[in-house]
């Protein structure tokens, strides 16, 4: 807090008054610039830390998604075998099982760091083009979060209608559903790796524009 005290001893001309009033003025001044300064050095490394923080996750996230890559590309063929066994079970209930290893493999991809700036508002001391971009990769992000969700609940339905059924005694109606889930299945684990792809590039590009900022 700023404070202002009086002259102690009484002032006795327009000159003294003035040059009271202008000690007064310059010495306000001082205080302010150099309140200003202080705030302006907080909230620049406020900034700054929630930047390196959030450059630090998506580095992170980038790679948890390499890892989920090749489970989705796994993911796609059984599930295509599925479709392709259903097709043959309805011609022949003696059908060749084919085999297959019906598993899912959820990535683990975190927004915490975003999140916080937002709540400090450390994003309101970062550059737009900045926060534009971040906001466009955890969109992203998010939209492949809810993609994950949808394939979770696609997979959980099919494994329960598929387990402990001897595919010989199916009926069409029971082959139509196993047919008609995984075909659901795996359109969502195809909009998953396109998702997936177009997130790992938004990646690449954010990270590369943003260590080339100042």
């Amino acid at each position: 807090m700023i404070e202002v005290h009086p002259q102690h001893k009484p002032i006795h001309s327009i000159k003294e008054f003035l040059i009271h009033m202008l000690a007064i003025t310059l010495g306000l001044m001082i205080a302010l610039g150099m309140e200003f300064g202080i705030i302006w050095h907080e909230h620049r490394s406020l900034a700054r830390e929630a930047r390196a923080n959030i450059t630090s996750e998506m580095r992170t996230n980038q790679e948890e998604l390499a890892h989920s890559r090749a489970a989705l590309q796994a993911e796609d063929a059984e599930l295509q075998k599925l479709v392709a066994f259903t097709k043959a079970l309805r011609k022949d209930r003696r059908a060749l099982v084919p085999a297959m290893s019906l598993n899912i493999r959820l990535s683990n991809l975190n927004r915490s760091s975003w999140d916080t700036a937002a709540a400090m508002g450390a994003l309101n001391y970062m550059k737009y083009g900045s926060v534009k971009a971040y906001e466009d990769v955890y969109t992203l992000q998010q939209d492949f979060e809810n993609l994950q969700r949808q394939r979770l609940q696609a997979w959980l339905a099919l494994n329960a209608t598929i387990s402990d059924q001897d595919a010989t005694e199916a009926s069409d109606r029971q082959i139509d559903v196993v047919d008609q889930q995984a075909r659901l299945a795996r359109a969502s684990t195809r909009a998953a790796i396109s998702v997936e792809e177009s997130l790992d590039q938004l990646y690449t590009r954010t990270l590369a524009t943003e260590s080339q900022r100042p």
